[in-house]
C-alpha cells in the first residue's frame, strides 16, 4: 500500500512521493531500473479511487520502469482508464489482463562492467496449477548473464520449496511483511526471497554487480526521510489531490451511524462553558489535542476523511462531526474523544443520580497514535500520557475517566 505522503502530525516520518526523487536521482539512468510491486490500496472507495488515479501519475513523472498490478489493482486501474496512459511497463498475472494486452513478463538488457546482463521480471499467482509454466518462462541459455525476478502473491513454505527447485529464479518479491524492506529467509541463498515494505517509507535497493561471470547482489532498505528536497512538481501533484477531495466533497457522504443505546456527542463546550469542569478544560485548551482540526487547516487537509477521523470529535458517527460547517466544539481531539459521548453523563447530572460518568465507547490513543502517524508515541507512551494531564486530582494518566 502507498501512502501519498506521510501524515505529518509528528517529526521525522519516513515516505512521500515527492521525497522520492531525491533518491532516485543518486543513481545514474543508465544504470537503474525502477520497479513497483503494486498492491497499491487496502480497499476500493471513493477516496481510493482518487488516490490510485495520482499513484499512477506519480510514477510516471517518478519515470518508473515497471509496474506490478496485483489483481485489485488491475481491476482499479482498468475502472478508471489508466492502463493506456501509463509511461511505464505494465506487468500483470491479472485474468484480464490478456484482454489489455499486458503481459506477465518482462525484458531488459543492460552492461555492467562489459558484460552484458539480461533482466526478466515475470509477475505469477504461485497458488495455482499454472504456475508450473515458471519452469519454462525463464530462458535457460548460457549466452549472458541473467537476472531473474518473480514476483508473487504467494510466499508459504510449498510456494517457496517449488520456487526454489526451479532453479533458475534469483529474487523472489514476496508480498510486504512489515512497513521495512526485508530479506525473509536467510537460509535459502538461492533465489533471495525478499519483501519490499508497505505504505512507501523505504527503498528497496538491488545492487547488481558481476563478479567471474557470476551475479553478486546486495538487498538493502533506503528510507525516504524527512529531510529530502521535495520535487515541486510532485509537491504540486499532491495539492491537485487535495482539490480533487474537497470538490468530491468525501466528508459529507461518509456512512454515519448511531451509537446503541441513544447515546450522542454533545462536544467540548457542553464540558466547559459550565462549572462542572471548567478547571480541566481550560487546561485542555493549552494542549496540542486543542488544535489539532487547525493543523489540518494549515495543510489543506481538512476535507480528507483519512485525516480527519483523528483530529475532531465523532467522525462517522451520527451525532459527530460531519464538515467545516459542524459546531466548532466538534473540532479538535475534544473531551469526548477519550471519555466517550457526553449524553448520558448529562442526564446523570440533571438527575442528580449518583453516577455521573461518561459510557462505553472511549477511544484507544493507539487508534490514532499509531506506528505511521507517531512514530515516537509507542517508546514514549507514558511521557505522551503524562503530557496530556489536565485534571487536578491525582489520576493515573491511563485512566481518563
Amino acid at each position: 500500500m502507498s501512502m501519498l505522503k506521510p501524515c505529518g502530525c509528528t517529526t521525522g516520518q519516513l515516505g512521500g512521493f515527492e521525497k522520492r526523487s531525491a533518491v532516485i536521482e543518486n543513481f545514474p539512468k543508465d544504470k537503474r531500473f525502477i520497479l513497483d510491486t503494486g498492491n497499491f490500496l487496502e480497499k476500493n472507495s471513493e477516496l481510493d479511487s482518487i488516490k490510485f488515479s495520482i499513484i499512477f501519475q506519480a510514477l510516471s513523472m517518478l519515470d518508473y520502469d515497471l509496474v506490478n498490478l496485483t489483481e485489485d489493482d488491475f481491476n482499479i486501474a482498468t475502472e478508471l482508464g489508466l492502463i493506456d496512459s501509463a509511461f511505464f511497463d505494465i506487468i500483470s498475472h491479472s485474468d484480464r489482463s490478456e484482454e489489455y494486452n499486458i503481459k506477465t513478463k518482462f525484458k531488459k538488457s543492460f552492461v555492467i562492467a562489459d558484460n552484458k546482463l539480461d533482466l526478466t521480471v515475470i509477475s505469477a499467482n504461485c497458488d495455482t496449477p499454472e504456475s508450473e509454466a515458471l519452469r519454462t518462462s525463464f530462458e535457460n541459455d548460457s549466452d549472458t548473464i541473467k537476472l531473474n525476478i518473480l514476483i508473487t502473491d504467494n510466499c508459504d513454505r510449498p510456494a517457496k520449496d517449488y520456487i526454489e527447485g526451479i532453479g533458475m529464479i534469483d529474487v523472489v518479491i514476496c508480498p510486504a511483511a512489515s512497513d521495512e524492506p526485508l530479506i525473509l529467509d536467510d537460509n535459502i541463498k538461492k533465489p533471495l526471497f525478499v519483501s519490499v515494505g508497505k505504505i512507501g517509507e523505504y527503498f528497496a535497493k538491488l545492487d547488481v554487480n558481476i563478479k567471474n561471470g557470476k551475479l553478486d547482489l546486495n538487498f538493502e532498505k533506503i528510507p525516504i526521510e524527512e529531510k529530502l528536497p521535495a520535487d515541486p512538481a510532485l509537491v504540486q501533484l499532491y495539492k491537485d489531490y487535495q482539490l480533487m477531495v474537497k470538490e468530491e466533497k468525501l466528508l459529507e457522504r461518509v456512512t454515519r451511524t448511531p451509537f446503541p443505546g441513544g447515546l450522542e456527542y454533545l462536544g467540548s463546550d457542553s464540558c466547559g462553558t459550565s462549572s462542572c469542569h471548567k478547571y480541566e478544560y481550560d487546561i485542555w485548551s493549552k494542549h496540542p489535542h486543542a488544535d489539532a482540526y487547525q493543523t489540518l487547516v494549515e495543510v489543506n487537509s481538512q476535507y480528507d476523511p483519512e485525516c480527519i477521523e483523528c483530529h475532531v470529535v465523532g467522525f462517522g458517527i451520527e451525532s459527530g462531526f460531519i464538515n467545516e460547517k459542524s459546531p466548532k466544539d466538534l473540532r479538535n481531539v475534544g473531551c469526548e474523544i477519550c471519555h466517550g459521548p457526553g449524553s448520558e453523563h448529562i442526564k446523570y447530572v440533571a438527575s442528580g443520580q449518583e453516577e455521573p460518568l461518561t459510557v462505553d465507547s472511549l477511544a484507544s490513543c493507539f487508534k490514532c497514535h499509531t506506528a505511521d502517524h507517531s512514530p515516537e508515541f509507542e517508546a514514549k507512551e507514558e511521557l505522551y500520557r503524562k503530557n496530556s494531564v489536565h485534571w487536578k486530582e491525582q489520576k493515573n494518566p491511563s485512566d481518563v475517566q
